[in-house]
């Protein structure tokens, strides 16, 4: 394995981490600055593999099996079968059924449109 693909296994919080101890232990690589992104980063590393020979590959845990939700406890009316009862339709909604029965050739957003035209509050 490259020491590229080694490196970019890690985070780069990880690589950061790995280069300050470097930098104080073995000197100062001076083309390091504290916000390198991981590409740059890791080709800073590659030139200067010496210092990172450490690094192993890492391997990422598998996941954890996750718990399942418990059921929502029924409510008394669930149990004992009783549905709310439904609230009577509004006369706009009465209005705009009325309205689709008798004009079925028009669609879509046309039909709110046209039936709030012929609507009488």
């Amino acid at each position: 394995m490259s020491a590229f693909e080694v490196f970019n296994s890690h985070p780069l919080s990880t690589l950061r981490k790995e280069v300050s101890e470097s930098n104080k232990t073995l000197g100062v690589i001076h083309s390091y600055k504290k916000g390198m992104t991981k590409p740059k980063l890791i080709d800073l590393m590659v030139v200067h593999k010496k210092r990172f020979k450490h690094i192993k590959m890492r391997v990422k845990p598998p996941p954890k099996p996750r718990a399942k939700r418990a059921a929502k406890p029924k409510t008394v009316a669930q149990i004992l079968g009783v549905d709310k009862p439904k609230r009577a339709p509004t006369a706009w909604n009465k209005h705009v059924a009325k309205f689709r029965k008798e004009n079925p050739s028009i669609k879509g957003a046309a039909v709110m449109s046209a039936a709030k035209a012929t609507y009488k509050k």
